[in-house]
């Protein structure tokens, strides 16, 4: 794997975040209150002072960003509530399919709004039945539309996404102008968080000059089996989080990093209970039949999300629940080989888990 580190955030990445967010009822708030839920209110101020200026900058973006820009002011919020309103049984909103979109275009020269979309609507059976290398013909509308209705069953979905498929250059236009008017707010706030920055993004090029890719694997759980360069990008958004941006073998992923993330798991780990918790979380883990099942599978072998959606007959965004519960207890590692991420087990963080059980007894 090679690797690239960029001082610099994402400012149309961490936008895509804070207004997807927004629209949803999400704060970055919440996600802190979440961890103090879980280990305990006395790990509130060593917690807070890093989430203190991520929760300003999405307070700002409340305050000033306007739906209704220029051009669009009569329906601005209705068409940012269907671009960034998530949708129950997908992963991500429907702005993600001009996220992509732009991303195959800028990589490859090519602008296939039809695969796109459908990596979009069915993630699982888009990779299972390898469109991503040997895309289907679609020349036509009709084949387009054909292949919809052979393996989409939800009307609504159907007719949101002919809904985008045809005015794909007006909700482009609107996403585009939204994230400039977002990023230009985003951008005064940004200085606030330099030296932030350069502290997580510095760490990270010492450790990987150190150890190369071996870091990302042992801390982060991520290796990226291919030859090209990636880019590890910090988010002063999530600061606490760490999302790979793409997954498609013919370009790069975008590591995205919250350049705080590291110190929170350092809180974490120092908070008393740390421990106890997780090993209650583990417990509750692998009391829980579909996560049991999931482990069992990936005992035998790696599998990627499709594959333990069809193994268990359930949905990708299921799957992909469970999945992340499980990577944030550490008992599964992802790594990335040619088109699709696989999820191993961790078996050393399995062990460690069992053996504080031992000590209950």
């Amino acid at each position: 794997m090679k690797y690239k580190v960029n001082f610099e955030p994402s400012a149309d990445i961490d936008c895509l975040y804070i207004i997807t967010a927004i629209i949803n009822n999400e704060s970055i708030e919440n996600a802190m209150e979440n961890i103090i839920k879980k280990r305990g209110k006395t790990i509130y101020k060593k917690l807070e002072p890093y989430f203190r200026d991520a929760i300003d900058l999405e307070e700002q973006m409340k305050n000033e960003l306007h739906f209704n820009i220029p051009e669009y002011e009569e329906y601005g919020r209705e068409i940012a509530e269907f671009l960034f309103k998530k949708r129950e049984r997908l992963d991500n909103a429907p702005v993600a399919v001009i996220y992509f979109y732009d991303q195959l275009k800028k990589h490859t020269g090519e602008e296939n709004l039809k695969l796109v979309i459908l990596s979009y609507l069915m993630p699982e059976l888009f990779f299972s039945k390898g469109w991503d290398i040997s895309p289907p013909s679609m020349e036509t509308d009709k084949a387009f539309f054909d292949i919809l209705d052979e393996n989409l069953s939800d009307a609504v979905e159907k007719y949101e996404m002919i809904k985008l498929y045809y005015n794909f250059d007006f909700y482009h236009d609107y996403t585009l102008k939204l994230l400039e008017h977002a990023a230009a707010i985003y951008k005064k706030k940004q200085p606030v968080f330099r030296e932030a920055i350069d502290a997580c993004m510095g760490f990270i090029s010492d450790r990987l000059n150190e150890r190369g890719a071996d870091f990302l694997q042992e801390k982060l759980g991520i290796t990226i089996g291919d030859d090209f360069e990636h880019t590890l990008i910090p988010s002063i958004y999530h600061i606490n989080s760490l999302s790979m941006q793409g997954s498609e073998p013919r370009w790069p992923v975008h590591i995205v990093i919250g350049i705080h993330l590291f110190d929170v798991i350092k809180v974490i780990e120092e908070n008393h209970g740390y421990d106890n918790q997780n090993l209650h979380e583990f417990l509750k883990c692998i009391a829980d039949g579909t996560k049991l099942s999931i482990l069992r599978h990936l005992k035998e072998e790696s599998m990627y999300g499709s594959q333990l959606a069809e193994k268990l007959n359930l949905t990708g965004a299921t799957i992909s629940h469970h999945l992340s519960a499980m990577l944030n207890l550490e008992i599964i590692l992802m790594e990335k080989k040619s088109n699709r991420v696989y999820c191993s087990l961790n078996r050393d963080k399995i062990e460690q888990y069992l053996d504080d059980a031992k000590l209950l007894i």
